[in-house]
């Protein structure tokens, strides 16, 4: 749950522990003090175990209300930018809770939530259920790494094509992105297990494959 992954640039990132959170908040209207240590901790099982990165971000969004002030909801009526703060509504299980409790619970940043509600959600207010990660290019990446990488590239089967008078080589048409992204991961860590294998998309940035274009 959580696992431990690298980034990609190649950073270890640290995998997501239970915090064993009790909150102390006194609050008449929150149920923060209604749950227990189990409880909370299948929440937080759940989330990491039963959930994929996209089902996360709606998981999330369902558990938080966004409530804005009269002041801004009579603004909003007229058609101008509401100026005050809105409030959050955190629920686990349906249930109030503060906000320290629910991070605590998943071991989430409060930034995390602050993208969520800002970057990851429609202009009506519904979840952007779509994950990035790994489409992002290491341009930065060492030489040494780029050379491994475009060896490959220069490894992979080619011919010279029939469509055209042009002495250009192409890589072989039964050639994909996965067929060649999983040759990489192979071939790092056979060669070099101590390297973080980079994206998908960052190989095809170094290896920059050619296919004839039929007329």
């Amino acid at each position: 749950m959580g696992l431990e992954h690298s980034n990609r640039k190649g950073r270890k990132m640290n995998g997501k522990v239970f915090l064993n959170f009790r909150c102390d908040c006194q609050k008449s209207h929150l149920e923060c003090q209604d749950f227990t240590m189990t409880e909370l901790k299948s929440y937080f099982t759940y989330y990491y175990d039963k959930l994929t990165p996209t089902a996360r971000i709606v998981f999330l969004h369902n558990c938080i209300e966004v409530v804005e002030t009269k002041a801004n909801l009579d603004r909003i009526a007229k058609g101008q930018e509401p100026k005050d703060r809105s409030s959050r509504i955190y629920y686990l299980d349906g249930r109030h809770v503060c906000q320290q409790l629910f991070i605590k619970t998943f071991n989430i940043s409060l930034s995390k939530i602050n993208y969520l509600l800002t970057n990851k959600q429609t202009a009506d207010g519904r979840p952007i259920a779509i994950d990035y990660r790994g489409l992002n290019t290491n341009l930065k990446l060492d030489r040494e790494h780029v050379n491994f990488i475009e060896q490959i590239g220069m490894g992979l089967p080619q011919y010279k094509s029939h469509f055209t008078s042009k002495s250009v080589k192409y890589w072989h048409s039964m050639l994909t992105w996965t067929i060649v992204f999983q040759l990489y991961l192979e071939k790092v860590s056979s060669d070099h297990p101590d390297w973080m294998p980079v994206s998908s998309k960052t190989v095809q940035h170094y290896i920059k494959l050619r296919f004839p274009k039929v007329k």
